[in-house]
């Protein structure tokens, strides 16, 4: 069996291109025995798609499952706070959150059987679970970033005495049976939460939930205000690379890769940044600054352990060549050293698989992908943007699969939306962004509420969203 995990990074809107790889792998696991999934990993808005597919997956969900939520919900108009001291708040999809929980409507007909092929379509499978359908025991790991640092001991030989370190990175590991379905929530929404246009997320860390924690906490409960899990972490890599056991393959989901000639272009040019400029430059580096040493990690653990399996087995063939007085010996040594001695493969492998790392990316991003006008925030304002963006995902996803030997019929059509020519001016409903002005002006002014100076422009405000709300 092909074991498969998923590390999925941050994206904006474009965390509709990576529903559409995770839906065409779904499919494939829906259909095929010879495949399934170990963990999966995710960052800000690919936190989004990664739950969504572990939901999927955990439960059996119909095909459609994940592309009919990303397509209807991950709208600005949904988005929008209902209060005056945010611009954007998650808390409007907690219903939407607590259904996908909680609601678990049976299809009537079994998957891929001739009835279900008749009646299959985003309407009528909705949130349905297919019946007599596949489900898996996958892992789901969301990364968030804490305001507050936490203290994490280390514990190591090569020094003198033991250290305690801060991090502002955090794994969430959830397990179901342990977790809170609220609390899964809190965290999905933290990581979720892009700084300044999203409130923090309260949480309080409870030590006897998450015990990776430093000794030196006299409180079992720890506060801390959570945010977007991308400013430290947005391609979650090294969580992921830490717990995968069994995994044949991992895939790096990337809606947006590098413009590699640009970058070398840049590097070749002595620029000088403004304040402004040179925050979201550090921010960029934040982003992607752990990418390249995580990998090179990955990569000598492949190599230690390719190099482990060869001593191994040129080990056997020596043992197996002396006498068995000889070889009972060898055996007594063993388990001397090694008390809980099974075999020496045990002995001589770091336990961990060698995993072959694939990156599934557009092509052509530029060409392909609708929702990267607007800097990647495009599909939260157009529909025909976000089913876009999931198509090219879809087809990239089938690709990668069908080169790998596994062969789905298309879930979907092909459409195209005319990507060179988009712009402002050709986003639907441009109303949201008047509304998005003014919600940014309420929360700006949110303060002082309570100053006669302000509270009439507080009020012509406020009565003008409702205006255009009305409208929209």
């Amino acid at each position: 069996m092909n074991k498969i995990s998923f590390v999925i990074s941050g994206g904006v809107s474009l965390c509709t291109y990576e529903i559409g790889v995770l839906t065409s792998f779904y499919q494939t696991f829906l259909k095929n025995q010879n495949i399934d999934f170990e963990i999966v990993s995710g960052s800000s808005a690919g936190a989004l798609s990664a739950f969504l597919f572990y939901e999927a997956v955990r439960s059996g969900r119909n095909p459609f499952f994940m592309s009919n939520l990303i397509i209807k919900y991950a709208d600005v108009k949904y988005l929008l706070s209902k209060n005056d001291e945010n611009i954007f708040d998650f808390n409007n999809f907690l219903e939407v959150f607590e259904r996908i929980s909680t609601d678990n409507p049976l299809c009537d007909y079994e998957y891929d059987s001739k009835e279900c092929k008749k009646n299959r379509c985003t309407d009528f499978c909705d949130m349905k679970i297919c019946k007599n359908n596949r489900n898996s025991k996958i892992k789901l790991i969301l990364n968030v970033t804490s305001l507050e640092p936490l203290l994490r001991d280390l514990n190591d030989k090569v020094y003198s005495k033991d250290y305690t370190l801060r991090t502002h990175n955090l794994d969430f590991l959830i397990d179901p049976d342990i977790v809170e379905k609220k609390m899964v929530f809190d965290i999905l929404k933290a990581s979720l939460s892009f700084p300044i246009f999203f409130p923090f997320v309260e949480f309080v860390l409870n030590k006897t939930v998450f015990k990776d924690y430093s000794e030196k906490y006299k409180d079992s409960n720890i506060k801390l205000n959570l945010t977007d899990g991308g400013i430290t972490q947005n391609l979650p890599f090294r969580s992921i690379f830490n717990l995968i056991l069994k995994t044949d393959n991992l895939i790096l989901i990337i809606p947006y890769p590098d413009d590699l000639e640009k970058i070398q272009k840049d590097s070749e040019k002595i620029k000088k940044y403004t304040p402004i400029f040179g925050i979201f430059k550090l921010l960029d580096a934040a982003f992607y600054q752990s990418l390249y040493s995580d990998i090179k990690i990955a990569l000598k653990y492949n190599d230690l352990e390719n190099l482990y399996q060869k001593k191994a087995k040129e080990f056997e063939e020596v043992f197996n060549e002396l006498p068995p007085e000889k070889q009972n010996v060898v055996r007594e040594f063993f388990k001397k050293v090694y008390p809980d001695f099974v075999s020496f493969d045990e002995v001589f492998t770091t336990k961990k698989k060698m995993v072959k790392i694939d990156i599934i990316s557009p092509s052509n991003p530029k060409d392909q992908l609708a929702g990267e006008v607007l800097n990647h925030f495009g599909g939260f304002f157009d529909e025909n943007i976000r089913i876009n963006d999931l198509l090219v995902g879809y087809f990239d996803g089938k690709k990668y699969l069908e080169k790998n030997g596994f062969y789905i019929d298309d879930l979907f059509f092909k459409k195209k939306v005319k990507t060179k020519d988009l712009s402002y001016k050709k986003i639907r409903n441009k109303k949201l962004f008047l509304i998005i002005f003014l919600k940014t002006l309420l929360s700006i002014l949110y303060p002082y509420r309570k100053k006669i100076i302000f509270l009439f422009f507080i009020l012509f405000i406020k009565f003008f969203l409702k205006f255009l709300n009305a409208t929209c």
